[in-house]
């Protein structure tokens, strides 16, 4: 069957690709807490959630399919240049994001401290984009970022960069 898939199927795709693809199938049908992470996404994993890496300082999503800021962590470049929660990412360094996969963006924005990135960003309210020029620095990473707000804790999700 997997060397039928590899020969025919319409894209060129590996027997690797294949069967990474049926595996993250499998785990992913077994229960909602199961997933296969191939060798970069374990990777990627692990910096989010115990690392630390060169990077803005923001947690970002796709909302309405396009590059959303969910939050700037507090005390990071992106905080410090003023971006906003609901910010959408149009460019990064006059790269469009439009079609880009949250993958592919975090790669982009991820890099090596003290080197430069440029945001174009549209904010609600504001009729032109916004450029958000600043140095990428290291991003420690707390397992759970959350924050009281008015009885409400409030607690991120997404990729964090």
């Amino acid at each position: 069957m997997v060397e039928q898939v590899e020969r025919y199927y319409v894209d060129k795709v590996s027997i690797n690709d294949i069967v990474d693809k049926a595996i993250d199938g499998l785990m992913t049908n077994l229960d909602a807490h199961s997933s296969y992470l191939t060798p970069k996404k374990f990777r990627d994993f692990r910096a989010q959630t115990e690392g630390e890496f060169g990077g803005l300082g923001i947690t970002v999503g796709i909302r309405d399919g396009a590059l959303t800021v969910i939050a700037p962590l507090d005390d990071t470049p992106a905080f410090r240049a003023g971006i906003k929660a609901g910010d959408v990412i149009l460019k990064i360094n006059q790269e469009s994001t439009l079609n880009m996969s949250i993958d592919n963006a975090v790669n982009l924005m991820r890099g090596k401290p003290k080197t430069p990135i440029e945001l174009t960003l549209v904010r609600k309210n504001e009729s032109k984009p916004i450029v958000v020029k600043m140095l990428r620095d290291i991003i420690k990473i707390k397992s759970v970022h959350a924050k009281n707000r008015r009885d409400t804790l409030l607690v991120c999700a997404g990729q964090f960069i």
